[in-house]
């Protein structure tokens, strides 16, 4: 578009009839650097190729320039530097494309003729619009810190007449750039594009000649099934899919991510191309480990032992991949098996890794763990050679039965006698049997109660069989001696329990002697169970009170009494009552005579009131303290309110009748009465009796004079001066509070409300006449 307007400015009508179409590849300067150029004078048209090589500016075959010498201004002077290398890559970048669509490079821009540098670069729009016809359209080429030249001069210079005019156009038109050479960034960027268009309007047919085109080199022989397919290893100006991609063919190496197991998934690596990359051609190894200085313990076998200096191809054997490699030791020692498989495949159980005849196998994580002799044993003694797996009955007489001096009589269980350690030391457990040991028992020899030898079923179990000349009852307690005697020792017999009989033993009875109540030595039968029985002669009631001692006394301590005189008598015992002694109120031993319940019988002498205020002390009167009242004033003719439910009773009641007390303020507050009695004797019409001080007047309704305005929130004595004047009636007018402030002197009277108002005596009323 530059051009062409360009060339529509330098020429004119008539010469633009004549002019013929020229184009030229525009290439706007991308740089800002200042263009360099040098000047050598115009020596006419050239026809030879080596002219046009040198730098100088193209012009047509058929015309020349002028007679007026050929170019005018700038144009006959510059001399262009970095044609040649855009010419070169341009003319290489067409002739790719050329072959590529099957085209001939040498036939493309024939049809005009123009020097070789017009002829690559008409031959390179020509191909760019052939690719228009697959709906290609490829934008300005622009090529970065490369400076380009490129001009279009028409067919044929116009006359003379044009002169100035048109060259100076013309020079503001022409762009002439020259400084560096063509970057090779922009030769990619130029070659990129087009490989892109190729690709893009190519039918699907060559799809795979232009990925071969494009892909930097061949890759390995297992990826060359993917060759025609670059979307299977890449996506499009997306780096972080191709992991993923590798990882969906190779699931075994995604497994051992995952699980964080095998060399894989202990690489600290991000991305798979971090280790492996392809198109290094078909025999390339893109595994890049080295087999001699591998890290084993990277993977989930370390090489411990001999496996150290064993040679990888000893366990990685054939095409198996590295990772599927056996880690059984029967995967390569079978031959080695000197058990034949007898054992299983776990070697590691007794085998060592550095030495293959150490074994340390653990016999306790068997059914028969070795302990005592058995521990020292060899192991061919019990297992024969060569070693096998013992799969016998784990029982001492399989191997023991010549050594039973039991004859069998005692079963095949020997371990619950004897011991590994030592076969003569027995372990028997007697308390597992129906007679277990204990006391003096636990002692005794075996043989001295199982009388055949080696044979010890069937002894009895009872006491008598062994001890029944020992029994001083005679058998009138019957055979079972355990129910008193115990096997520590046969005397004293404290094994009897004494609460299984009809009269249990507590307190004073569990320290008594048998004797104390037994009297015989070997029958304890028919003793009596009641008190009185032993404890008559004790009895200080003589028996008036029955012979339920217990009812009262206890068996801890006879002068205990536990009597319940809450649930017994009619009189609860409460408060003060409580730690009373029994002969506080009951004066002799016998307890049956009936007490009065009523306060006055017992405390008549000690009443304050003297009877006048009746029997019923328990109205004012608690029985945990005498001193504590609990009267309830409420329910008298005048309710302790305010400051009175803090006074004390005697400051109402001088005497402890607390009968005639004035129920009248004046009764009791005469002295207190500042007005001296100018103010009647009514004192709850002003005061309460939360607070003397604090006093409620009604000056509205009990006076003619109703406290309005400023006077709501001045003092009583600011009015009335005299503290104790009461009743005494003061003047209604303003002049009698307020002369002194009466700024007209008297001169409109004393009645101030006319013109002032009480809110405040600066506001003055509206004057009405």
């Amino acid at each position: 578009m530059a051009i062409a307007q360009c060339r529509d400015r330098v020429l004119d009508d008539g010469d633009r009839r004549q002019q013929r179409s020229a184009g030229a590849l525009s290439v706007p300067r991308a740089s800002s650097r200042p263009v360099r150029t040098s000047v050598e004078p115009f020596r006419g048209p050239r026809r030879d190729d080596n002219a046009r090589d040198r730098g100088y500016a193209p012009v047509a075959r058929r015309r020349r320039h002028g007679r007026d010498g050929g170019r005018r201004g700038v144009h006959a002077q510059v001399r262009c530097r970095g044609v040649r290398r855009l010419e070169q890559a341009v003319g290489a970048v067409v002739a790719g494309c050329a072959r590529l669509l099957g085209q001939n490079p040498s036939r493309i821009g024939r049809a005009q003729p123009a020097p070789r540098s017009a002829l690559r670069l008409a031959a390179g729009l020509r191909v760019i619009r052939r690719l228009r016809t697959h709906a290609v359209a490829l934008g300005p080429i622009r090529a970065l810190r490369a400076d380009v030249f490129a001009v279009a001069h028409p067919a044929r210079t116009p006359g003379a007449a044009a002169g100035a005019e048109r060259d100076r156009a013309h020079h503001r038109c022409a762009h002439v750039l020259s400084g560096m050479r063509l970057s090779v960034f922009a030769v990619r960027w130029l070659l990129l594009c087009c490989m892109t268009m190729l690709a893009l309007a190519s039918s699907p047919a060559r799809a795979t000649g232009i990925e071969t085109v494009l892909m930097p080199g061949e890759v390995i022989r297992a990826h060359a099934k993917f060759e025609s397919n670059c979307s299977a290893c890449h996506r499009s100006f997306d780096k972080k899919a191709q992991s993923g991609l590798c990882l969906a063919c190779h699931k075994d190496v995604a497994a051992d991510l995952r699980a964080g197991k095998g060399f894989h998934g202990r690489s600290s690596a991000k991305n798979c191309r971090d280790c492996h990359t392809d198109h290094k051609g078909r025999n390339a190894d893109i595994v890049g480990l080295s087999r001699t200085r591998f890290k084993h313990d990277l993977t989930d076998y370390p090489l411990v032992g001999a496996h150290r200096t064993a040679a990888c191809n000893g366990c990685h054997v054939g095409s198996v991949k590295f990772r599927d490699a056996p880690s059984a030791c029967a995967s390569c020692h079978r031959k080695d098996d000197a058990h034949k498989g007898m054992l299983g495949q776990d070697c590691a159980r007794c085998h060592r890794i550095d030495d293959w005849k150490k074994g340390s196998f653990d016999h306790a994580s068997t059914d028969f763990a070795l302990r005592g002799k058995h521990a020292l044993a060899r192991c061919e003694a019990c297992h024969g050679r060569p070693l096998a797996e013992v799969r016998l009955a784990k029982q001492c007489v399989d191997c023991h039965r010549k050594d039973d001096a039991h004859k069998g009589a005692m079963g095949t269980s020997c371990g619950n006698c004897h011991t590994e350690n030592a076969w003569k030391e027995t372990k028997f457990d007697h308390d597992k049997t129906r007679f277990p040991l204990s006391g003096r028992h636990a002692s005794t020899a075996c043989g001295g109660c199982h009388r055949v030898p080696n044979v010890f079923r069937g002894a009895p179990t009872d006491c008598l069989s062994c001890h029944k000349q020992d029994d001083a009852h005679a058998g009138t307690l019957g055979s079972d001696c355990k129910a008193c005697h115990q096997p520590r020792g046969w005397k004293p017999a404290q094994g009897f329990d004494h609460s299984r009989t009809q009269f249990p033993l507590i307190g004073r009875h569990r320290e008594s002697a048998c004797l104390g109540c037994h009297k015989g030595p070997k029958n304890f039968r028919g003793v009596a169970s009641t008190c009185a029985d032993c404890h008559k002669k004790d009895d200080p009631h003589k028996g008036r009170n029955g012979n339920q001692c217990r009812s009262c006394h206890n068996a801890a301590s006879w002068k205990q009494i536990s009597f319940d005189h809450d649930k017994l008598t009619r009189f609860p015992l409460t408060g003060g009552h409580k730690p009373l002694a029994c002969a506080a109120c009951h004066k002799n031993d016998a307890h049956r005579d009936k007490l009065e319940t009523a306060c006055i019988s017992c405390h008549a002498a000690k009443d304050p009131h003297k009877s006048k205020l009746g029997n019923e002390c328990s109205r004012c009167h608690v029985a945990d303290s005498w001193n504590k009242v609990v009267v309830d004033h409420n329910r008298t003719a005048f309710p302790l309110i305010g400051q009175h439910r803090l006074a004390e009773c005697k400051a109402c009641h001088t005497d402890r009748l607390f009968q005639g007390a004035p129920k009248a303020c004046y009764g009791c507050h005469v002295k207190d009465d500042t007005h001296e009695g100018r103010m009647g004797r009514s004192c709850e019409t002003c005061h309460n009796s939360r607070d003397w001080a604090l006093w409620e007047f009604d000056h509205e309704n009990e006076t003619r004079f109703p406290l309005s305005g400023a006077h709501e929130k001045i003092k009583c004595e600011a009015c009335h001066k005299v503290s104790r004047q009461g009743r005494l009636a003061l003047p209604l007018v303003c002049g009698s509070c307020h002369s002194g402030d009466d700024i007209h002197n008297g001169a409109f009277g004393n009645r101030c409300e006319r013109c002032h108002s009480s809110q405040s005596f600066k506001d003055v009323l509206p004057v009405t006449r």
